[in-house]
């Protein structure tokens, strides 16, 4: 097991980073590729890598941390490192700041439609607390389908768009998952809780299984739980693996190892088998989104 300076690392690097779980959209409708987060000009900017091409291509150079990306096929969300939102246009390829009014939050996450956002909104008033809203559209009101009793910093749609998965903590705790029915009258329920640390949930979508990260066996890894309930670890190395993305046809798992501190991008079978890198080279990078993209940067 890596050692607790290790473990700290990789705490730091999920405190920063914010959502996590990917709503997928049929391939046929656009192309693959993996948005992501890469070290570059002294900031975290965000990057695109066609899947088919394996071309990567910088979609951001403003000069500041960019993390977490987020797409709805036509746009790219991300947050700055003082929880401001921005939206980028993969067409115009214009960067903009993306509904001030709901300051300090994290990363919006499109439903599998591309038509609403769920978002974590971070309160002032008391420290670690943060609830998730859901946005109709774009300038839509905030409408609230968690309690704000803990901080929950990760989220993701299931693939019918009526649910959303999450992981909360409240002051210490550790953190748990929940899942939500989007109805009239939300009432959050706790999925399970024999996992210490068990964050950043991604929903498969078939509608068949959950993805997360948890440190329950001593090392953050990534798990997987069945629909009918069944847990299993898909990663055991010495390395800490975490933010994990199913591909579109839920066949293959992009995540990240972070091997003597410095994280990079790795692709798995649904069954954990074939481990490797996603690509080659010693790209220094965090929170890939294994999506389609209806419009080509």
């Amino acid at each position: 097991m890596r050692g607790t300076s290790s473990v700290a690392l990789v705490i730091g690097i999920l405190a920063f980073g914010c959502a996590g779980g990917h709503a997928n959209r049929p391939a046929e409708s656009g192309r693959e590729a993996i948005i992501y987060s890469r070290l570059d000009m002294q900031y975290w900017q965000v990057w695109v890598f066609d899947v088919r091409d394996r071309t990567h291509r910088r979609l951001t150079t403003s000069g500041f941390d960019k993390r977490r990306p987020a797409s709805d096929g036509r746009r790219v969300f991300f947050r700055d490192g003082n929880d401001r939102l921005f939206v980028l246009d993969l067409q115009s390829g214009g960067e903009a700041p993306f509904r001030p009014d709901l300051w300090p939050a994290l990363t919006p996450r499109p439903s599998p439609t591309g038509r609403r956002l769920a978002l974590a909104r971070i309160r002032t008033d008391v420290d670690d607390r943060s609830a998730i809203v859901i946005l109709d559209s774009d300038d839509a009101s905030p409408r609230l389908v968690t309690p704000s009793s803990g901080f929950i910093r990760h989220y993701s749609w299931a693939p019918s768009g009526r649910e959303l998965v999450y992981s909360s903590a409240s002051a210490g705790s550790r953190a748990e998952l929940f899942r939500v029915s989007l109805g009239s009258d939300p009432k959050p329920e706790a999925i399970m809780e024999e996992h210490s640390r068990a964050l950043e949930p991604a929903a498969a979508p078939s509608g068949t299984g959950l993805l997360f990260s948890s440190s329950a066996a001593g090392n953050f890894d990534i798990w997987r739980r069945t629909r009918f309930g069944f847990v299993r670890r898909l990663t055991d190395s010495t390395d800490a693996e975490m933010s994990p993305s199913w591909s579109p046809t839920g066949e293959q798992i992009a995540y990240v190892r972070v091997q003597d501190g410095q994280p990079h991008v790795w692709k798995m079978s649904r069954a954990g088998e074939h481990q490797q890198p996603f690509w080659g080279g010693d790209i220094v990078a965090l929170d890939p989104e294994w999506t389609i993209l209806e419009v080509q940067p």
